[in-house]
């Protein structure tokens, strides 16, 4: 997160380092959650018998949906708390089960992947700022700047959904 220290700082002067690093992480979040940007292909080769997979997102993240295809079929698409994948029937010998994860970086991360970081650093400074700059009561309190930043940083959620579409069209678009 240091990264966007030097971009950001200019705007929000007297912000201390981790207030910027915290705001950058929560809107990353924000970001990836909306947008379905940052996602990973995992296949689960089955043994036989079991009838759930535990995911393996990347370090630092976490896996908020899934989308599974089992025998070439899309069955299921699904919000997740846990992650264990829990399912109703079991697997046969080398069934393959592919598994889409669409993740967030977990809220003790320490950074983000580059490509996100060089793909979107624009938006999630964006976003930084608005939330920053809506903190009441700072020297660096603006409502009225932070208007302007946060829409910005919808119009880059609404462009890497389009582009998380274009990219997987059987990723369904939720608004």
């Amino acid at each position: 997160m240091d990264r966007f220290l030097n971009d950001i700082l200019p705007s929000v002067p007297s912000c201390p380092g981790p207030t910027i690093r915290r705001a950058v992480l929560s809107k990353a979040i924000e970001f990836c959650q909306q947008s379905s940007i940052w996602h990973e292909e995992q296949i689960f080769t089955a043994d036989g018998g079991e009838s759930s997979i535990e995911l393996l997102p990347p370090e630092q993240s976490r896996a908020f949906r899934v989308e599974v295809t089992r025998n070439g079929v899309s069955c299921l698409t699904f919000d997740l708390n846990d992650q264990t994948l829990d399912f109703d029937t079991v697997f046969t010998k080398d069934e393959e089960i592919h598994i889409r994860l669409f993740l967030v970086p977990v809220r003790t991360a320490t950074s983000i992947p580059d490509q996100l970081y060089h793909e979107y650093f624009d938006a999630l400074t964006q976003g930084a700022l608005a939330h920053l700059m809506l903190m009441p009561n700072k020297e660096w309190t603006n409502p009225q700047l932070a208007v302007g930043y946060q829409g910005d940083f919808m119009y880059y959620i609404t462009q890497a959904k389009i582009a998380a579409i274009r990219r997987h069209p059987q990723t369904k678009l939720r608004m």
